[in-house]
């Protein structure tokens, strides 16, 4: 009897425990492993545009505006544009400049219009008499046409303009090997100067000068050697070229300066985001202009005292001699006009507004 008690106490035991045991809340499932950390998106490459022109690299055009202006850019971009400068005809001949950015061969480029003369009628009144007597004035008239008159802008198909503009007025630098200086319009008879083609063969031979059309880089060595007398350039992109080593003197007749444009490939911009365009923009255009028309002015400005120091005499003729000058220069504007409005353009209102602007322009005294 006692031994059947026992047994049916263990069991009841064993029951009890069973149920206990059922009734337990089960473990906690171990935590998972933590996921791995997304990896980083890869950075990515910048943007490289290639820059080219013609300038010597050590000239103030290129470590005044253009060096400044390809830092800026990769500064304001925290550098996903970078602009690498490519100068003096590094990337091939200037006069295929136009082919090679609307190509893709080159993203950017500085443009003498005189190389392409034809191609861009209305956007060429820089070459022609329009009162500029200060450094730096036509820049800032040139770009006023540009976004005046969409009959300039259309000249560019293609390609995207940064900017527009001329350059500083033309004088005449005369070679040590050339018998006299140029004081009066008489001196220039016979006269071989170097010029960059176009509306500046026309004002030579206005002067009854004999143009002959080079290459900047190339006119240093013809005015050594005396292939030519002289050479039609600013006052100072001529110290820039190093030409106050090889003449003996540089007249200052403010003949009509150059006009120039910046060019850009379209496909080249459109890599950039729409952050960076923006960006990129705000740096051409008005900006660039500024900062341009600026180095124009200090550049002329040092290179007389330059040019005295090296021996070289800056002549300003006198008054009676000046007007002569001018009144020989201003035949050359004629020709374009009857050639630019046979064409159907605006010419005779893009003359006025362009003489208008530069009176504004100097009236402003803007360069102080």
């Amino acid at each position: 009897m006692k031994h059947k008690l026992l047994t049916l106490v263990l069991a009841v035991a064993v029951i009890a425990s069973l149920v206990v045991v059922g009734c337990a809340k089960p473990a906690p499932a171990p935590a998972p492993a933590p996921a791995p950390a997304p990896a980083p998106a890869p950075a990515k490459e910048p943007i490289e545009l290639k820059f080219a022109h013609e300038m010597p690299a050590g000239c103030a055009q290129n470590q005044l505006t253009w060096v400044p202006w390809t830092e800026d850019i990769a500064k304001a971009t925290n550098g996903r544009v970078k602009v690498t400068i490519y100068p003096g005809r590094a990337l091939g001949p200037t006069d295929q400049y136009v082919e090679a950015v609307t190509s893709g061969m080159i993203d950017i480029a500085w443009i003498p219009l005189e190389f392409f003369e034809g191609r861009w009628p209305l956007s060429m009144i820089g070459y022609y008499p329009i009162g500029v007597k200060t450094a730096g004035t036509l820049a800032l008239a040139s770009w006023d046409l540009y976004k005046e008159f969409p009959e300039i802008r259309e000249e560019f198909p293609g390609m995207k303009v940064l900017a527009l503009y001329g350059g500083s007025p033309k004088q005449v630098y005369t070679s040590k090997k050339y018998k006299n200086d140029i004081r009066t319009l008489s001196d220039v008879d016979g006269m071989k100067i170097k010029v960059g083609g176009g509306p500046f063969n026309d004002a030579c031979v206005a002067l009854k000068g004999v143009p002959v059309t080079m290459p900047a880089p190339d006119m240093y060595e013809a005015l050594q050697k005396g292939t030519i007398d002289g050479s039609w350039f600013e006052l100072g992109d001529g110290v820039s070229f190093l030409l106050q080593d090889v003449c003996s003197s540089v007249t200052v007749i403010s003949a009509p300066g150059c006009a120039f444009a910046m060019i850009m490939n379209t496909d080249s911009f459109a890599k950039m985001t729409p952050e960076d365009q923006k960006i990129f923009d705000s740096l051409c255009g008005d900006s660039y202009i500024e900062r341009v028309a600026k180095v124009y002015y200090i550049n002329d400005a040092e290179a007389e005292d330059i040019l005295t120091k090296a021996g070289a005499e800056v002549i300003y003729p006198l008054p009676a001699d000046y007007e002569a000058f001018q009144a020989a220069l201003s035949t050359i504007v004629d020709k374009w006009l009857t050639e630019t409005n046979a064409l159907g353009k605006p010419a005779d209102a893009v003359l006025e507004r362009a003489k208008e602007l530069t009176k504004e322009w100097e009236q402003k005294e803007w360069w102080k």
